[in-house]
């Protein structure tokens, strides 16, 4: 196990005390009232059992009938039991009209209690809503935060700000729930947007650095590149270029078919990250270009003509048919933008410089970077608004199509301060994250898919196989994304839903799913208790299966997690292989030696090779951290001349690992090709995934305690209606906590509580309701996804911070409730104190080797 020298820490930049309103303790208040009430009430049954007593002995019949009307009256708590006890207490003993009257007394502090807590609610509820104002009204920062993430509802946001809360009408008290959504996620949580987190990078027992915080605007890169591609389509351009064959293109029965990259309808943030596939007739014209390209790699643009002329091609028919293959991807431009530049806006304005192209576009690129500059060290909106403009006056000037606002601008806030943590102090939970590193192997899809794809190599290809061709080499790699993505089944475990009585027919993909099962038995079968303890021995015997399974695998894994006293808690597991590392670094300029030692001893020893495409989303702009680079064969982004191609790659079995594996063909060493950006690979195109499947390992998207959801809701069928609670999940010795303590609900649930004339009584019923089922009255509450059909639909995931004695925060729940089948309640740890400023959350990355071990040997 290697342990990362370097950790990433990532700090909101709001502090806590701007939500210090929202943290009151009404509801505690009300449950102690509650319970004040319910302990007097529970004297009322010996006091009215010897009032029958005494009853009985009455003898006048009047006073006997009032007596019992009295003691009728008191049970039921009524109010009319005041007047007759008046009337009618000379009948009973000094003691009895003792216990009585101190019932009375508590119920009637009790009652004054409720009133108070109601009267309470309501100022709240004004209140809440007054402070919101407040803080937009005061924090400039804060505000123009919101509105760089929504520009849409900058008229409604003045208008909110300038008129008094008592006066707004229903629009404007919609925006509350906006604007709460976002003051208490940019105050608690550590989201890498805009100027609401920065992150910064932090060493083991090495020297602390003081630095400023500082923030990298970038246009978002996709409209760059949709702007280059447009503009090397002018006819001024066009003719100046050369171009290459896309390595792809393989000729079939009188054919020619073309696998290229596509910008995704409707998609407007990514460049090019759908695969598409041209097919052309094959023609005498096509085979002469073609058959050109093939020896001479590339050509200039009067080249090709030329060779269309030569065949008897008109000219202007000639222009027209290059056209439609450089737009469609069949033939590719040599001379490309560098998605990796630290600054891609000034690349394309240095290109276009270069090229003498006189556009009018030039001036406004230019105006643009000179604002990006300007928002280095503050956040200015105004500034914003102008680049917003700028924009869309340069994609009507080059018939791009308009992105929305929110999309144009990428930030990030980088905080140079060096931080230090001594790694002895942390080494204990480190360990215990390996441990959870590996155990999560058991549910890892990508691996199981390399094992089926690995025997399918085995079967049809035998030991190895070295392509002569691009025809060849798509084939191979069509044939492994077939056996990769034919498993729908599989395909839904990586999002936790689980068929346990599958069979699977490959040996090691049958035990990681029988010890995935066993974990899932485990877990959904421990008692119902505060927190379920994975215990060693249990942990070390699953341990030693997945171990036995995986054989000599690399894993890497990054871990974001926050601490709590002497608790660490995981909110992520992600792939590490430096991804998270890389997108920050590129802001930093000097790590030390450690780390570059740590990249060359884990990924490039292993022969980790990167594909450098960013399609277009900036935050897959990273620093190379490993030497080797992969070019794809389609729309290829490589900054060294030392790239390997698909044609310089082999594939061949590997017994140890039961799976498949690249090899350069000049040495026989294995290569690892795999996409080292922050892209999801469900937004990448297919033959980047095939390449990654093949050669990494997986995420899962659920943690344990979600799994135990599923499992549960699988046992009471299609019509879960009662809380499901999951405890927390931790390893060994409690300190490392896998998975908070979690509820299901059935919105329906809460729906049905809530009245919307009756807002105090829907408050109160909601309280009751949590404290029956042991839920706390802070938590965080999202969408629960009950079927894969609903992955794609997209909706408000995110976790949204819930205090219920809050009446904006209860009543932003109850609007979530609306929203989604199933709420997920997740316990707040750690418990947010606006006393401490800000939140913080770490990024450790932890990678194993071929040799396991449960020491942390780099340190």
């Amino acid at each position: 196990m290697k342990v990362s020298p370097l950790y990433i820490y990532r700090e909101t930049h709001f502090p806590l005390e701007r939500v210090a309103r929202y943290m009151g303790d009404l509801a505690e208040r009300y449950g102690s009232a509650k319970a004040q009430k319910a302990k007097s009430e529970r004297r009322i049954g010996a006091v009215t059992e010897e009032m029958e007593r005494q009853i009985g002995r009455i003898e006048e019949d009047g006073d006997r009938m009032e007596a019992i009307r009295f003691k009728r009256d008191f049970f039921n708590g009524r109010v009319s039991a005041v007047a007759r006890y008046e009337r009618i207490k000379h009948v009973f003993s000094p003691e009895v009209r003792q216990e009585t009257e101190q019932i009375f007394e508590s119920r009637e502090a009790a009652q004054k209690g409720l009133a108070a807590i109601e009267a309470e609610f309501e100022a709240c509820s004004e209140d809440d809503r007054e402070w919101l104002q407040h803080v937009y009204r005061e924090d400039s920062e804060l505000r123009d935060a919101v509105m760089f993430m929504n520009s849409a509802i900058v008229p409604k946001l003045e208008k909110y700000l300038q008129t008094p809360v008592k006066q707004h009408d229903r629009s404007l008290r919609k925006l509350d729930y906006t604007l709460i959504k976002f003051l208490t996620r940019a105050s608690m949580k550590t989201s890498p947007f805009a100027n609401l987190t920065y992150s910064g990078m932090g060493n083991f027992n090495g020297p602390e650095q003081h630095g400023v915080k500082r923030l990298y605007p970038r246009i978002n890169d996709s409209i760059l590149l949709q702007v280059f591609d447009k503009l090397c389509l002018d006819p001024e351009l066009i003719i100046r270029l050369e171009y290459r064959l896309n390595a792809t293109c393989v000729e079939l029965e009188g054919k020619y078919y073309i696998t290229v990259l596509q910008n995704s309808k409707g998609e407007r943030q990514l460049y090019k990250s759908r695969q598409g596939l041209v097919t052309l007739r094959s023609n005498e014209a096509f085979r002469t270009l073609f058959g050109k390209l093939s020896v001479q790699s590339a050509l200039s643009y009067d080249d090709m003509r030329e060779t269309f002329t030569s065949l008897g091609i008109d000219e202007s028919k000639a222009d027209d048919t290059l056209l439609h293959l450089i737009r469609n991807g069949v033939l590719e431009r040599t001379d490309v933008l560098n998605e990796q530049a630290g600054e891609l806006l000034g690349e394309l304005i240095r290109k276009l410089e270069r090229y003498g192209l006189e556009h009018p576009c030039l001036e406004v690129l230019k105006s643009l970077r000179h604002l990006t500059g300007q928002l280095t060290d503050n956040f200015d909106r105004n500034m914003v608004e102008r680049l917003y403009e700028g924009l869309e006056e340069l994609s009507a000037m080059c018939g791009t199509e308009a992105m929305p606002r929110r999309s144009m601008l990428y930030i990030d806030g980088i905080d140079e301060t060096v931080t230090t943590r001594s790694f002895r102090e942390q080494e204990h939970r480190l360990n215990r994250l390996s441990q959870y590193q590996q155990l999560m192997m058991c549910f890892d899809t990508v691996v199981k898919m390399q094992f089926a794809a690995g025997e399918f190599f085995r079967q049809h290809y035998g030991s190895a196989f070295v392509p002569a061709n691009s025809q060849e080499a798509s084939k191979v790699l069509r044939d492994m994304a077939e056996v990769i993505f034919s498993d729908m089944e599989m395909m839904k475990e990586t999002y936790g839903f689980f068929n346990w009585k599958k069979a699977y027919m490959h040996p090691r993909i049958r035990q990681l799913h029988e010890t995935a099962g066993q974990l899932a038995s485990f877990l959904n079968h421990a008692p119902d208790e505060q927190e379920i303890v994975i215990p060693d021995d249990q942990l070390n015997k699953w341990l030693g299966q997945i171990r036995e399974v995986l054989g000599e695998r690399l894993l890497s894994h990054s871990f974001f997690v926050q601490e709590d006293g002497e608790h660490m808690v995981v909110n992520h597991m992600y792939k590490g292989f430096s991804i998270y590392f890389a997108r920050f670094l590129k802001y930093l300029k000097d790590t030390g030696q450690a780390y570059p030692d740590y990249l060359s001893e884990c990924f490039d020893r292993n022969r980790v090779a990167d594909i450098r495409n960013t399609f277009g989303f900036n935050a897959n702009i990273r620093k190379r951290t490993v030497q080797r680079e992969i070019a794809l064969p389609i729309q290829s982004m490589t900054e060294s001349d030392q790239f390997l191609s698909w044609l310089d790659l082999g594939l061949r079995y590997n017994a140890s690992t039961g799976s498949a594996e690249f090899f350069e063909q000049e040495n026989g060493e294995t290569i690892r090709p795999q996409f080292l950006g922050t892209l999801v690979l469900v937004a990448a195109p297919a033959i980047l995934t095939t390449f990654d499947v093949l050669s990494s390992h997986g995420t899962s998207y659920f943690d344990l305690g979600e799994l135990v959801i599923h499992e549960r809701m699988k046992e009471a069928g299609m019509n879960q209606s009662d809380v499901i609670h999951v405890p927390r999940i931790s390893l060994g010795d409690h300190e490392l906590i896998v998975s908070r303590a979690k509820w299901l609900i059935p919105s329906r649930t809460l729906l049905e509580l809530h009245k919307e004339k009756d807002r105090f009584g829907s408050w109160q019923r909601v309280l009751d309701f949590v404290e029956e089922h042991g839920i706390p009255l802070r938590f965080y509450a999202r969408a629960f996804i009950t079927d894969m059909k609903d992955m794609s639909e997209g909706g408000e995931r995110k976790p949204q911070f819930i205090n219920l004695s809050s009446p904006l925060l209860f009543q932003l729940f109850i609007q979530q409730a609306g929203k989604t089948e199933y709420l997920v309640i997740e316990e707040e740890f750690p418990v947010a104190d606006p006393q401490q400023g800000c939140v913080r959350e770490y990024t450790y990355e932890i990678t194993c080797g071929e040799a396991y071990g449960d020491a942390a040997a780099n340190h």
